[in-house]
């Protein structure tokens, strides 16, 4: 388990020198420095005192902060939080309220005054959430952040001081994720993509779909993060040699000014910038695969594995296209998403085909049925779905046009809060993201599944390979939706424990 808000291991404002009474030797056996007198004397038990102190402290925070504190975060109430703080931290037993728990509930609340709050210090006490402390599960308030794809949120914590190089680690998350991973793939499973593009399409299609409304929330917050990314032409060259072909888009789109600029510092024309080092990394990749395909057929060796070398060849060529198309009307697309925000759906894949022509790149005539593009329908209506549902019903002509109404609505004014919630609920649910994939009950909303997520829940990905899929692969990122048969179960005991506990607190 990871320790709040912390310091240097030195520091009075450690951990270890915050528990009760908050002095050296109030309580905790620390020293003046912040070493314990566990360490100095080494004796055995001293981790696990701490960490029984951290999991009593956890313990806490779960049972009597947390209810009082979700309703202040929800709407954002600097005031009542500062009150909470102050008045909770007594019974908390010591003086940092702000540990990694109380942060991560902050961000996943999108209470931007509160977290501009509680990472300044102004709080009574003079501390600071640590921008950079893990979670229990193992991601920093940077992973968070990119989950909720808050540009706020993530504009502040960079600001005061949060890394985008940290990658996550643990038994409770994917390990290895730094937070434009987070991003990038959640952004790559937005239900627009799912449904109207697959492999083998054209990948003029992706584009435009990526152009739409809806999607620039997802490459603003990519944008940002990858902008205090190291080493940003790697994970562009792992996500082609991955064959992940929307993942690469659109790290390409977010990240292109930095793949623009020279990658080895110099300031020489001579300089390659990213994209030729992408280039040249996949024609070096192609090659190599031709000549072991080559050499196979030579030998007389034909199968399953020569099959597999042809197959990455090709996704490998497509990839060098989808580079070239980014490198040559990237920045013609970008100005277009940025400016023209709140035209319809029609109009913009018009002009984004427009964009793709005039440099060179023929259109398939492969268009996209903007009529059906919609986001997840859930049994529960948020008030984004009850505004379009009264659209709908005061005026039936405008139902097959509510998406796009409802894209000029919300990107008139930048969600805030819980519309933000909503907003990204509607196209990405948050059951669905990269950090939860390993949490132990993964609790599905009842909604209606994507035509990806069918496909998983039928044995087949989508795509023109029809790759079967086996149980190691069904995790929470292609085929959430299958666990939606034993969400029921869990419902119905989760509401007898909950009415257990009220009969238990009556009495």
């Amino acid at each position: 388990m990871e320790t709040p808000i912390s310091s240097a291991p030195g520091d009075a404002n450690s951990p270890r020198a915050s528990f009760a009474g908050g002095g050296p030797s109030e309580g905790d056996g620390s020293t003046a420095n912040g070493r314990s007198y566990y360490d100095k004397f080494g004796y055995p038990d001293a981790a696990s005192h701490f960490e029984a102190k951290d999991q009593e402290t956890l313990t806490k925070y779960m049972i009597h902060v947390s209810p009082i504190l979700q309703p202040v975060l929800a709407k954002d109430r600097v005031a009542k939080f500062e009150n909470l703080c102050c008045g909770w931290s007594h019974f908390m037993g010591r003086r940092d309220f702000i540990f990694p728990d109380v942060l991560i509930s902050i961000i996943s609340q999108n209470a931007v005054r509160c977290a501009k709050v509680a990472l300044s210090g102004d709080l009574y006490n003079g501390r600071r959430a640590d921008p950079n402390a893990r979670h229990r599960y193992g991601f920093t308030p940077l992973h968070a952040a990119a989950e909720t794809f808050s540009v706020d949120m993530v504009k502040l914590l960079l600001r005061h001081g949060a890394s985008a190089n940290i990658r996550t680690e643990g038994d409770n998350v994917i390990e290895g994720l730094l937070p434009l991973h987070v991003a990038v793939e959640n952004a790559g499973m937005h239900k627009f993509l799912e449904d109207h593009w697959e492999d083998g399409c054209p990948l003029e299609k992706l584009i435009s779909l990526l152009c739409l409304p809806e999607m620039k929330m997802y490459l603003d917050t990519t944008r940002l993060i990858a902008k205090h990314t190291d080493n940003i032409v790697d994970e562009v060259w792992n996500y082609i040699n991955g064959r992940k072909f929307v993942e690469s888009a659109i790290l390409l789109l977010a990240a292109q000014k930095q793949l623009r600029g020279p990658v080895n510092g110099g300031r020489s024309k001579a300089s390659r910038d990213g994209f030729d080092v992408v280039r040249r990394r996949t024609y070096q990749a192609i090659g190599s695969l031709h000549r072991q395909a080559t050499a196979m057929v030579n030998e007389g060796k034909n199968g399953s594995v020569l099959k597999k070398l042809k197959n990455k060849k090709e996704d490998l060529i497509t990839a060098g296209t989808l580079v070239d198309i980014v490198d040559n009307a990237g920045e013609a697309l970008e100005s277009y998403i940025q400016t023209y925000s709140e035209v319809t759906h029609e109009e913009i894949i018009e002009h984004v085909s427009s964009i793709l022509n005039s440099n060179g790149i023929v259109h398939s005539g492969m268009g996209i049925d903007t009529g059906n593009l919609k986001g997840y329908q859930y049994l529960w209506a948020t008030a984004i779905h009850k505004s379009v549902s009264r659209v709908d019903a005061e005026e039936p002509d405008k139902a097959e046009n509510s998406s796009s109404l409802n894209a000029k609505v919300i990107n008139k004014v930048p969600p805030k809060g819980l519309a933000l919630r909503d907003e990204r609920n509607k196209f990405f649910p948050y059951w669905k993201s990269v950090l939860s994939a390993r949490l132990m009950v993964n609790i599905v909303p009842p909604c209606e599944p994507s035509m990806k997520d069918k496909k998983a829940m039928q044995g087949t990905e989508p795509g023109r390979k029809g790759v079967r899929v086996t149980n190691k692969s069904r995790g929470n990122l292609t085929s959430a939706p299958q666990l939606g048969s034993r969400y029921e179960c869990r419902r119905q005991l989760c509401t007898i424990v909950l009415r257990s506990l009220k009969v238990l607190r009556c009495t």
